[in-house]
């Protein structure tokens, strides 16, 4: 199989959606003895050219582009050669939010950016521009979504931006049909790559991680699980 683990703040905040960067750590060594981690592009490879999937994979992304990513997790990654890809959401760029929760996350600037993107282990790729969810806009609005964040991300890196990921992994047919004049591949949420004969380019499922235990972890990332998940949600 291969998985698509769907990261957000590498932080010690007590939230869902942030993951201690010494629970990181111990999760990526895990995945590393369990699976072998592949770059977005090898991905990109095996899906062009249909390969069969003969052992255990797994790609580790970034929603969002907080600066913890430069911070906390980039140090981790690079102390263990993993590749990994950060979807930015570019009117973020350099700025601040306090969330509902009321923890306060920064973002990634221009110069972390150029930084980061000179790694040969980090790919970064549009996230939107203001992070909407997209099933709710019309056309032309999703259109400036799209060209919007990845003008501005080709600008700031000096390369193609190829790579997409839905805000909220919402999709549907019309955002599918935009999506693909901008990227070649795009990333939902829920769910593992079993068949790459089935795989749509537009549609690659993602798996959610949360701020849980190793031993949770482990549990998430197991066939078992995923399969089962995939038998009762689809």
């Amino acid at each position: 199989m291969i998985l698509v683990l769907a990261y957000h703040s590498v932080s010690d905040y007590d939230y869902l959606y942030a993951v201690s960067a010494k629970k990181f750590r111990k999760q990526i060594i895990y995945l590393k003895k369990k699976f072998k981690i592949i770059s977005v592009e090898e991905l990109e490879n095996f899906l062009d050219n249909q390969q069969k999937i003969t052992e255990n994979l797994a790609v580790i992304t970034f929603d969002d582009g907080l600066e913890d990513n430069y911070l906390n997790a980039w140090p981790i990654l690079k102390e263990l050669k993993i590749p990994a890809i950060i979807f930015m959401t570019t009117s973020l760029l350099g700025g601040s939010i306090t969330n509902d929760r009321g923890f306060y996350f920064k973002f990634l600037n221009k110069d972390q950016i150029i930084e980061m993107s000179k790694d040969e282990l980090i790919t970064f790729g549009s996230h939107t521009h203001k992070h909407p969810i997209l099933t709710t806009l019309k056309s032309p609005e999703i259109d400036h979504e799209l060209k919007v964040s990845k003008n501005i991300l080709e600008s700031i890196i000096n390369k193609d931006v190829k790579y997409f990921a839905y805000p909220k992994g919402k999709f549907n047919e019309e955002v599918l049909a935009i999506v693909k004049n901008y990227h070649y591949l795009a990333f939902g949420t829920q769910g593992f790559i079993k068949d790459i004969s089935t795989v749509n380019f537009l549609a690659i499922p993602r798996m959610i991680i949360y701020n849980n235990n190793i031993w949770k972890f482990r549990l998430q990332v197991s066939k078992f699980y995923q399969s089962l998940r995939n038998k009762l949600y689809g």
